[in-house]
């Protein structure tokens, strides 16, 4: 019994850090990581934690309050799908608003060195 416990925690295990680690090396801002983490953890643990924690020990319970329980897991499990998705918006709008000044700053750059590339050579 207790090996079968194990061999379901591993994948697991190893997806969700592996999915960390792929995050943490594809994303340069750290705000953007923990923007994503917030968004999942804290619906999980404010909506869902308790409703799956109920409908796995309330096995006896009546009808009417286990239908609570799902409603409020699911009523989470959308809450989470629109943080997330409003958090990823904000990521987008803001990387889209920094690509202009971004090449505004290059093309700076790339005048400057002309610039200073016609002052030395006449």
């Amino acid at each position: 019994m207790e090996v079968a416990k194990a061999s379901r925690r591993i994948p697991l295990t190893l997806a969700i850090v592996g999915s960390s680690l792929l995050l943490a090396l594809v994303v340069e801002r750290v705000e953007v990581v923990f923007g994503f983490t917030g968004a999942a953890a804290s619906t999980a643990l404010s909506f869902g934690l308790p409703a799956a924690i109920d409908l796995r020990l309330g096995r006896a319970a009546a009808l009417r309050e286990r239908a609570g329980s799902w409603a409020l897991l699911l009523v989470g499990s959308g809450l989470g799908a629109v943080s997330l998705a409003n958090h990823a918006r904000d990521v987008y709008l803001e990387a889209s608003a920094a690509a202009p000044v971004v090449e505004w700053q290059r093309q700076l750059v790339e005048l400057g060195k002309n610039a200073n590339m016609s002052r030395r050579h006449p």
